[in-house]
């Protein structure tokens, strides 16, 4: 334990928020924690040598917020927690395989260095952010932002956009001011990681950013984070929504919004990879030679549209067997804890805050109770990671309790991809959400349905996303159509 003068707070600030490295003791020390008294503020660390270019660290079996851990024979998660609450933590991890102590500790050592530069070059600008601020200037944009632990202590953006969605009752509003995890919230998750990460940009007075502040936050979220340009341009929007608020409050000056100068990023092609109507009957044939609960699973997706969400959080009593109908109310979602922990927790309504029922085909109903007799009699059930209450969950291990891992389908579905491909059902590597994409298309290209009933059996908003993201035909479909038309016009 450590012990300074409160007059050397600027000392100890850069103390905390840099790992030092101490070359004449040859140590690496690592400030852990800080606690401040009337005269002097306490710093506990943490010390091992550093020799021949790689770190003493001691490599741990036990999860550790800054160290190494081993997971199993080979193989070792490197964590680093730097920083404290008041100056932004910087929480990074890496796993590697296949390497021994002697070569873990070396990568250590240099990947611990490349963070600690990292989070040197993120937090140089905050001193100078913090200075521009004036007494009577208006709140920062962090202040205005800010996301509390419990609704009740959200900042004002918070507040408003709760206030928006009393007055409007819409859809939206609701997906916006829902759980308070923020994981499937549009802002919520954006100003977090603005927030959390930016604090050269966060720390500014609302009423002092330019649109060159704005364009420079994307290039940053870019270069950091890797983002493609459709998501920088929903942190645009997000961005873009703070403003809006703001002139609202009176916070900052009507038509006052720097977003509006700043152009947004180009969309990204990507290439789809949606399992065709032409594909679907191969894919469906190959699913049903699964055993019991991958069928069961896989089928739901691939023939009643549910996301890989809504699938995890099906409970038993959502199956009504009587009148073949499945009921999608809940989503079991997953985020980190403050611990770097995956949480896992039911949440009421679908991703767009809405439920609805779907049929069940034969083929679902068939494939539920071929796995519900390999259950016993008494199902178990999975308590819930954050609430504590109790859910019959369909994928819940017997051994444990404990629900299935998220991508517990998608592992399923890689393992069956290469197969696919190699008999030419698949002529791309498609993900688990394109067997719910698959649904979409055979319902629209195939069956013919209205987009709208489809759009209402997938729960999308509007029957337009629902033909703009699936309604592509595919190459089958274009080459029959060009055959009719060839025919019709020959004599």
């Amino acid at each position: 334990m450590l012990a300074i003068e409160r007059d050397s707070r600027t000392l100890c600030e850069l103390i905390a928020r840099y790992r030092i490295k101490l070359d004449s003791n040859n140590r690496h020390i690592c400030i852990v924690s800080c606690k401040s008294s009337t005269d002097s503020l306490h710093f506990s660390c943490r010390c091992w040598p550093h020799i021949g270019g790689q770190t003493m660290e001691k490599i741990s079996k036990k999860p550790v917020s800054t160290g190494i851990q081993q997971t199993e024979k080979g193989v070792f998660v490197f964590r680093c927690y730097l920083g404290s609450s008041n100056l932004a933590p910087w929480r990074k991890q890496k796993t590697v395989k296949n390497k021994s102590v002697k070569e873990a500790r070396q990568l250590y050592g240099q990947w611990i260095e490349a963070q600690e530069q990292a989070y040197k070059t993120a937090h140089e600008p905050v001193q100078q952010a913090k200075a521009m601020q004036k007494v009577d200037a208006s709140p920062t944009f962090a202040e205005y932002t800010s996301q509390g632990d419990i609704p009740a202590h959200d900042g004002q953006f918070f507040q408003q956009i709760k206030q928006e969605a009393v007055l409007s009752g819409s859809a939206v509003s609701r997906k916006q001011v829902g759980s308070i995890q923020g994981v499937d919230l549009q802002h919520r998750s954006n100003l977090k990681i603005i927030n959390r990460d930016y604090p050269a940009f966060n720390l500014k007075p609302l009423n002092s950013f330019t649109p060159e502040d704005v364009d420079g936050l994307l290039d940053s979220i870019k270069a950091t984070r890797g983002c493609t340009n459709n998501t920088l341009n929903h942190y645009l929007h997000s961005v873009s929504k703070v403003f809006r608020l703001a002139q609202d409050a009176g916070v900052v000056p009507k038509r006052f919004n720097p977003c509006r100068k700043v152009e947004g990023r180009q969309k990204e092609y990507r290439e789809k990879t949606v399992i065709t109507a032409s594909q679907y009957d191969g894919v469906l044939q190959a699913v049903e030679q699964l055993p019991p609960k991958f069928r069961a699973g896989m089928l739901i997706s691939l023939m009643c549209g549910l996301r890989r969400e809504e699938v995890m959080g099906l409970m038993w009593t959502d199956i009504d067997f009587e009148h073949s109908m499945l009921n999608v109310r809940h989503t079991l979602i997953q985020y980190k804890g403050e611990d770097g922990l995956r949480v896992k927790t039911i949440k009421a309504g679908t991703k767009n805050g809405t439920q609805r029922a779907v049929g069940l085909p034969d083929k679902v109903a068939e494939a539920l109770h071929a796995y519900r007799a390999t259950l016993p009699k008494r199902l178990p059930t999975w308590c819930d990671g954050v609430t504590g209450a109790r859910y019959n969950l369909l994928w819940i291990r017997l051994d444990t309790a404990d629900v299935y891992d998220m991508d517990l389908f998608g592992h399923v579905w890689r393992e069956m991809r290469p197969s696919l491909m190699e008999q030419g059902i698949l002529t791309k590597k498609s993900r688990f959400h394109d067997l719910r994409a698959g649904f979409i298309s055979y319902m629209l290209n195939k069956q013919q349905f209205s987009p709208v009933i489809v759009a209402k059996l997938a729960g999308h908003r509007s029957a337009q996303m629902t033909l703009d993201v699936y309604g592509d035909a595919d190459s089958t479909d274009i080459n029959n159509a060009l055959e009719a038309m060839n025919n019709a016009f020959k004599d």
